[in-house]
């Protein structure tokens, strides 16, 4: 009796609350909604997809090449000057970066002015690169 009451009122069967006209469509609206947003979803997996490490990739640009041996000679503060050996240096300058903060001197690049009698030392450390610039005679002489 119940089946016919909803034949006769021409409702769909599987949810008895519309046509099936209006069930096919609400069941198509379903499927487009559910395809939506496996789209979207996927579209968010595929955005966070890695990209490729620069190890991996061909001639990589590197940015503040870490191999860089030496300040370039634009910058000028060499200029009229000579690198020497550290055991050119004289005696009072040898004793002056005996302190803590020469430390490893005997491994950084050292200067001699042509002109006058002053010693640059130049520590070259990965991030920057330190100067020193001394006198014959020891004292450090300090920058303006």
């Amino acid at each position: 009796m119940r089946t016919l009451l909803y034949r006769k009122l021409d409702l769909c069967e599987a949810c008895f609350c519309c046509s099936d006209d209006q069930h096919i469509n609400a069941m198509i609206m379903k499927k487009i909604l559910i395809a939506a947003a496996f789209a979207t979803f996927s579209a968010g997996v595929f955005a966070q997809s890695p990209v490729a490490s620069p190890d991996s990739v061909r001639d990589p640009i590197q940015q503040g090449d870490p191999a860089l041996k030496s300040m370039p000679e634009q910058t000028g503060y060499t200029r009229d000057m000579v690198k020497i050996k550290p055991a050119q240096l004289p005696a009072a300058v040898q004793n002056a970066l005996a302190a803590t903060t020469y430390k490893g001197w005997e491994q950084a690049h050292i200067y001699r002015n042509k002109n006058s009698s002053e010693y640059l030392i130049e520590f070259q450390d990965p991030l920057k690169t330190r100067l020193y610039r001394f006198d014959k005679k020891g004292k450090e002489i300090k920058d303006q």
